[in-house]
């Protein structure tokens, strides 16, 4: 009696419809893509939505500083300061109006834009693979400390993301179906990028390169097609040169890391946390199966290749190109995020071409490094162990006098230099954090940076106001602080004991007390 011999599962090719794909070829691959759900769930819980309850942290603080006066405040606050974006001063106003003034309806914008993302993201992997390879690219998106980083900050670079992510589908969308209505979505989703940061503008140079590839290629668009939607997007970025330019919000005083070494070109491909999970995962599933490679490889077609490589390389390499030969020092992680989709990508593509039970213990690795690298701090973890809000709480509890100095260092690159009056507006954006946690006190502002100027003003304020006072309080950002222990040093000898309150993440409180003669 002969055995029948069941067909061979047709590999999903890349460029196919969803359509296509639309049954399960096993029973099993429908419990892996339920696990792979279930993992990238649980680390958008854990490393996204947890966050959403902690103090902000100083950028943070700003966006709370334009934005909690209301709409109009908004838009005139973010002309005159830097850093601060106009649309997302106007999304923060409008949230804080609707839902109050919390830390996690300040946090909501970002934090759906992220889901968003996710949501787009899902889309290509299904577009460019199959869906298990989209869900596999969830799940390390989901765990990218990057994103951890970003979900729930109040800060534009989420929704920023969304539109790169979102406007690169629609690229691949309008030159797939040729319509016009999809180029003037594109357009216009691709003009909302920069809206949001410019540094995100890098995406256009990816999408030319693959836009121009495909039209060469499939021989079923023309160039001037091409050159209409260039011309739709410039006209819709026109309203952003004067707010560029004129504005100045483009300036070489904005840099505050240093210039970039390839060492660190060549470590921000894989972040380590990735790389150590996917390791663990490689070493425990070879373990356990003693097969990597899996039957039905799925291999992108050239199109597909380009675009996730130049999408992962061009951010990256364009920023680590500025500032290593420029004076915009720019390379920080949040400024190429835009590379992380196709990182995300790329890497669940890798994923998905090892043998089945060890790519869900890859992913399960993955999922598990992320957590315990990014989230055992604190239960309700804060992505940058930065917390002004129970650091003024620790302020408030030492039950100060009205007239008590109280010195606030924030840290904030505008502070480097002091040009500013000892009696210091409480709304000025250089106190940002009180706008947020008010704290009692004469409040005075310290700079950021131990220099001459800096020296002179701290040596003047404390022969006319601390020398002869009873007590005062230093309120400090602890990143690159140089003046706790020049405080310490000049007040120790004048009969001043000094002690730390509280433990506030990355914000110390320093009480100086005069000795009972």
């Amino acid at each position: 009696m002969s055995v029948p011999v069941q067909p061979a599962i047709k590999p999903y090719r890349s460029g196919t419809r969803t359509g296509d794909n639309a049954h399960f070829s096993t029973q099993n691959e429908y419990y892996r893509l339920k696990l792979y759900f279930l993992l990238a769930a649980a680390a958008a819980v854990r490393l996204w939505v947890m966050p959403i309850t902690s103090g902000l942290w100083l950028d943070e603080t700003t966006t709370y500083w334009s934005a909690y006066k209301g709409i109009g405040a908004a838009i005139s606050r973010s002309q005159f300061w830097p850093g601060q974006n106009v649309l997302y001063s106007v999304i923060a106003a409008i949230a804080i109006r609707l839902g109050g003034h919390s830390e996690v309806v300040l946090r909501l914008p970002s934090l759906l834009a992220a889901f968003g993302t996710a949501w787009f993201l899902f889309r290509l992997g299904e577009r460019f693979f199959d869906r298990e390879t989209a869900a596999l690219s969830l799940v390390v998106f989901a765990s990218l400390q990057s994103m951890f980083e970003t979900a729930a900050n109040a800060r534009p670079y989420s929704l920023g993301l969304l539109f790169v992510v979102a406007s690169t589908w629609q690229l691949v969308k309008w030159l797939d179906s040729g319509r016009t209505r999809d180029m003037l979505l594109y357009a216009l989703l691709a003009a909302a990028v920069p809206y949001f940061h410019y540094l995100f503008a890098t995406i256009f140079i990816v999408h030319a390169i693959y836009a121009v590839y495909r039209v060469r290629r499939e021989a079923r668009r023309q160039f001037w097609e091409l050159a209409l939607a260039i011309v739709a997007v410039v006209a819709l970025l026109s309203p952003l040169v004067w707010n560029a330019t004129r504005g100045k919000h483009i300036s070489t005083a904005s840099s505050f890391t240093s210039t970039p070494d390839f060492e660190k070109l060549f470590s921000s491909g894989m972040p380590a946390v990735l790389g150590t999970g996917i390791f663990l995962g490689l070493l425990l599933g070879y373990s356990l199966q003693r097969k990597l490679k899996a039957e039905n490889v799925v291999a992108p077609s050239p199109d597909t290749l380009l675009l996730l490589t130049t999408w992962f390389v061009v951010p990256i390499v364009t920023l680590f190109a500025v500032s290593r030969w420029s004076e915009f020092k720019v390379f920080v992680p949040r400024y190429y995020l835009p590379a992380s989709p196709a990182l995300a990508l790329l890497v669940g593509w890798g994923i998905r071409n090892i043998s089945e039970k060890v790519r869900v213990v890859v992913s399960a690795c993955v999922v598990v490094t992320a957590i315990s690298a990014f989230g055992t701090h604190h239960f309700w973890v804060n992505p940058y162990l930065e917390d002004w809000r129970r650091a003024a709480k620790e302020v408030q509890a030492a039950n100060l006098d009205p007239h008590t100095p109280v010195l606030v260092r924030t840290g904030l690159i505008e502070t480097a230099k002091p040009t500013w009056d000892v009696e210091l507006d409480r709304d000025s954006p250089l106190l940002a954090p009180l706008a947020k946690y008010p704290v009692p006190g004469r409040i005075l502002l310290v700079p950021s940076g131990l220099n001459e100027p800096s020296v002179r003003y701290m040596n003047d304020l404390s022969s006319k106001l601390l020398d002869s006072s009873a007590e005062f309080v230093y309120l400090t950002r602890d990143l690159g602080d140089p003046f706790e222990a020049w405080l310490s040093g000049r007040f120790s000898g004048r009969g001043f004991t000094v002690r730390k309150l509280g433990h506030a993440d990355g914000v110390s409180v320093f009480l100086f007390q005069r000795r009972p003669s």
